[in-house]
């Protein structure tokens, strides 16, 4: 937990913050681009809220562990805001490790993966009602699921430090494994028959991009809108690799994926980010920042971009780019003291409100409060 003089400056943030998701009122001096802490959560030493999952302006989930710092000690835990207030929803019992992603269609329809790292992993569905275990997995991984229908879902689980527990379907009915000659890592959908998906591919690569017609998962190769894979050679001291981290599908002509390239040059690590865009017949690279990670990439509701950003120098951020490509960086106000750690960001539909999820840490860095984050508008 972090200290309660802290807290005090967090708690009145989010009174705030509340009435900006809620309603999206803003004050009239609001500057452009600035996001603030909604909600904090505090249940442990260490806290971290690892998702968020907008239904809408007055439905929205937090996915988290009451201990993520210890997975194997820790259980599920939900949080949903309903329009006035944030209150925990119980998960099953019997549950142990920590909640990291989900996808929520509809009041009566929201998913939520997680798991242990090394041991179980299982699927969560909320009917509206409560939380039910959709499906256990004995170990494996998972890392995504997209949820088109209540018939019709997708759970991605890639190996990565963990082995993964594959792809997976349901029907509404049945759970089917699905064979690729990849690992999908997690997916975003324009319709049942038009999904995309950012993969581990079959040589252990992070860059592989996949896509579903309805009837069989495919790779689409991205030929040079990618960075050129450079394994590790000792003598030279020179190495590169992408790792995607994020995808948006706004339709079949219109596909972002968001990354980062690693380079070691001469014994020195750097990361640039990097940004791809489908338009229907073939990738093509697209101008980004000059340094740094790219993370999670959600869309700002009309036709920019907000993601996930680490500089190559000072605290993570969260970036924007506009409809005709300009970048900036957003003005995220936290307690002071405090600096913001960041995991998910999500558009409202409907709405070009968006909010995110992470922590907030002192400058000691013993401990961390979990964080829910709007953008002001």
């Amino acid at each position: 937990m972090i200290l309660t003089r802290r807290l005090g400056h967090g708690i009145a943030a989010v009174a705030i913050g509340l009435t900006v998701v809620g309603t999206s009122a803003l004050p009239a001096s609001a500057a452009p681009l600035t996001w603030r802490v909604v909600q904090t959560f505090d249940q442990s030493e260490y806290d971290r809220i690892n998702a968020v999952l907008p239904v809408n302006r007055r439905d929205i989930w937090a996915l988290a562990g009451s201990d993520p710092a210890r997975p194997n000690l820790s259980h599920p835990v939900t949080h949903r805001w309903d329009g006035s207030a944030w209150r925990e929803v119980p998960t099953p019992a019997g549950l142990t490790g920590v909640l990291t992603a989900g996808d929520a269609p509809s009041p009566t329809d929201v998913w939520a993966i997680g798991g242990e790292d090394d041991g179980e992993s299982y699927a969560l569905r909320w009917d509206g009602t409560r939380w039910n275990v959709a499906r256990r997995w004995e170990s494996g991984q998972l890392t995504g699921v997209t949820a088109i229908s209540p018939t019709n879902v997708w759970v991605f689980g890639a190996s990565g430090g963990s082995a993964g527990a594959g792809t997976w379907h349901y029907d509404g009915t049945t759970w089917t494994q699905v064979e690729t000659p990849f690992s999908v890592r997690r997916a975003s959908k324009v319709s049942a028959n038009d999904i995309w998906g950012i993969a581990r591919g079959a040589t252990g690569d992070s860059r592989t991009v996949a896509h579903y017609d309805g009837t069989a998962w495919r790779e689409i190769p991205t030929g040079n809108a990618l960075p050129p894979e450079i394994p590790f050679d000792e003598e030279a001291g020179t190495y590169q690799s992408v790792f995607l981290t994020g995808i948006v599908a706004r339709s079949a002509q219109d596909v972002w994926v968001s990354g980062t390239v690693n380079r070691l040059e001469n014994e020195t690590f750097v990361e640039q980010p990097v940004l791809i865009r489908w338009n229907g017949t073939r990738w093509r690279r697209v101008g980004a920042p000059e340094t740094g990670a790219l993370g999670e990439i959600t869309p700002d509701g009309g036709r920019g971009f907000w993601f996930l950003s680490r500089p190559a120098e000072g605290p993570e951020t969260i970036k924007h780019r506009s409809a005709g490509g300009v970048w900036s960086t957003a003005t995220v106000t936290v307690p002071a003291g405090l600096t913001p750690s960041f995991s998910d960001l999500a558009l409202i539909p409907g709405t070009r409100q968006a909010v995110g999820s992470g922590e907030l840490r002192p400058a000691d860095q013993g401990s961390s409060d979990g964080a829910v984050f709007g953008l002001v508008r």
